[in-house]
């Protein structure tokens, strides 16, 4: 009988270690609900209990969060609300054989999926990397600063000294007297206008009329007007007048 007990553990070891090989991985979303079915329960398994990589036990005669955790007792299937980082793990479904006292033993992995985003704000590493990144930003713009900075200065004196060494220096106030008086002045001096020429006036008409001169210089020649009447046009008048 002892050797018929050894050989049955021996098999159920096997058996327990060949199902322990085989893990199916199930993904579920933060906060949902987790439904484990247990993959060692067929027609010739019945379910026994949920064994946690924590080493608890999930089962019949086993106290559990009903509020966290539910099974079946028929198919061994786990509900887990509210799924959270916490639960994420492998889970071993033990099941019995119903001929022999052999058991068989398959895990499920549950996966947890997270949104990144809050992961990402609430790691205190990333948060941390944030810090350093920033800082090492304005570090190197300070540093290209200083350096376009510098360069700037180097060439306006490298440009400075150029300019001294073409022009000889830099001159002293006796020298640009010196050179002020060296050069002369190609301003004319003004010179008396000449005189006017005296005016040459005609002589007189011989019927001792009046006349209008108008010119009188050298440059244009005079120009008389004769102003008196003829008689003819005296005597006319005159009659009029009489009569």
């Amino acid at each position: 009988m002892s050797e018929t007990m050894l050989i049955w553990c021996m098999l159920g070891l096997i058996g327990l270690g060949r199902g322990m090989a085989m893990t199916i991985v199930q993904e579920v979303s933060l906060g949902d609900m987790a439904i484990l079915r247990c993959p060692s329960n067929d027609d010739n398994h019945r379910f026994q209990f949920w064994e946690l990589s924590t080493r608890d036990i999930i089962g019949p005669g086993n106290n559990v969060d009903k509020q966290k955790y539910k099974y079946e007792v028929l198919t061994g299937t786990l509900y887990i609300k509210g799924v959270s980082t916490q639960e994420k793990g492998v889970y071993t479904c033990i099941s019995k054989h119903l001929d022999n006292p052999s058991m068989s033993a398959k895990s499920v992995e549950l996966v947890v999926r997270q949104n990144w985003e809050t992961v990402y704000e609430e790691d205190s590493s990333t948060n941390l990397l944030r810090v350093l990144v920033v800082v090492l930003s304005i570090a190197l713009i300070l540093i290209l600063s200083f350096i376009v900075y510098t360069l700037k200065r180097d060439r306006l004196s490298q440009f400075r000294d150029f300019i001294d060494e073409e022009s000889g220096g830099t001159p002293s106030p006796d020298d640009i007297s010196g050179i002020a008086g060296s050069y002369k002045s190609t301003v004319a001096p003004l010179r008396p206008a000449p005189p006017l020429p005296p005016a040459r006036y005609p002589a007189p008409l011989p019927t001792g009329g009046s006349s209008i001169v108008i010119g009188g210089f050298d440059s244009s020649p005079a120009m008389t007007f004769d102003t008196d009447f003829p008689r003819e046009f005296t005597s006319v008048s005159m009659a009029q007048s009489k009569m």
